[in-house]
Order: structure tokens, then C-alpha cells, then sequence
């Protein structure tokens, strides 16, 4: 796109089309989780109506997020702008460099708009607080036998997926009858 036809935008216009974006949100959220929407729509915004071709015009920042768009969302977003807009209109989706930006007067801030809440990190406790053994003690077992286990890497904790799924149930074997 060369001319950005949003910079002729008057701020009714430009309400109006994040308005229909935050309905078109809120339609998606009974479908979808929160999360992928903001994964996949965070820099797509509506960036114009097209009454004549009767299309509502999507853009994103970039090649990938129009990819994410077009693969995860392109039918629920034809079926919102129609439940959302008018039921006789279609999608059309093109790059639109504006959306890089974050800050953008047409986008909506996604995580705070669908209440998304970021899990708090919790503080990384050193690995030898969690071991019994004097951290002196450990090192110099360490040298003789390799790596001690710690206590945080058990079983119960272990994730075994297709790929190890038989070399964890031979580790669980050999160690409960040696």
C-alpha cells in the first residue's frame, strides 16, 4: 500500500471502526480463547469499509499475522462481520504497515480489552536450596558420581510425551526395581 487512506480519517470515522472491531472481539470471544485472539489479532485492525466491492477491509502489521488471520480466524471473522456489521458483506485482508505499531489510533489494546491477566513470574530460588546437602558437599559428590538429582525432577513431575513415552516407562522401571 502506498497512501495511507487512514490519515484522511476524521475521529467519527476512526471511532466507528474500532468500535466494529471491539464487537467483532467480543463475537470472536464466544468461540475462541482469549488467548489466541490476541496471539493471532493483535496487530489486525479494520482499516476500511468498501461499500462498493461490500467488504470490510482488514489489516496486519505483516505477512505472518495476515497468515495467522487468514488461517485461524478467516471464516469466524466473515461470520462476525456479517452477525456484527451487515450479513450481505464479506472479508478482505492486506498488509498494512501502521499496525507495526502498537500504538496505533485503530487498534485496541487486545489484553487488557478481553481482560487477558499475565501469571506473575515467581522468583527463581536457588537450586541448592532445595537440595538437603551442603552445596560444598554436593559439589564434591558431584565430581564423583556426575550430576546429583534434585528433588524437583521426579516422576510425578516428568511430562512424557509420544517421543519418550518408552524411554520413561524403562527409567520408571529400572528405578523402582534396580
Amino acid at each position: 500500500m502506498l497512501i495511507d487512506p487512514t490519515t484522511s480519517y476524521d475521529q467519527s470515522k476512526i471511532t466507528y471502526l474500532l468500535e466494529l472491531r471491539e464487537k467483532i472481539i467480543l463475537h470472536l470471544a464466544a468461540s475462541f480463547p482469549p488467548e489466541k485472539i490476541l496471539m493471532s489479532l493483535s496487530k489486525v485492525g479494520i482499516i476500511d469499509i468498501d461499500e462498493n466491492k461490500k467488504e470490510v477491509i482488514f489489516g496486519a502489521s505483516n505477512d505472518f499475522m495476515l497468515t495467522q488471520a487468514k488461517k485461524f480466524f478467516n471464516k469466524a471473522l466473515k461470520d462476525a462481520v456479517q452477525n456484527c456489521y451487515n450479513p450481505q458483506y464479506g472479508v478482505n485482508y492486506m498488509i498494512y504497515n501502521g499496525f507495526s505499531d502498537e500504538k496505533n489510533h485503530l487498534l485496541l489494546d487486545l489484553k487488557s480489552f478481553l481482560n487477558i491477566q499475565t501469571p506473575k513470574k515467581e522468583k527463581k530460588t536457588d537450586s541448592h536450596a532445595s537440595s538437603p546437602l551442603n552445596p560444598s558437599i554436593k559439589n564434591e559428590l558431584n565430581q564423583y558420581f556426575g550430576i546429583l538429582f534434585l528433588p524437583e525432577y521426579r516422576f510425578n513431575t516428568f511430562v512424557a510425551g509420544a517421543a519418550n513415552q518408552m524411554a520413561f516407562a524403562a527409567a520408571k522401571a529400572v528405578a523402582t526395581a534396580p
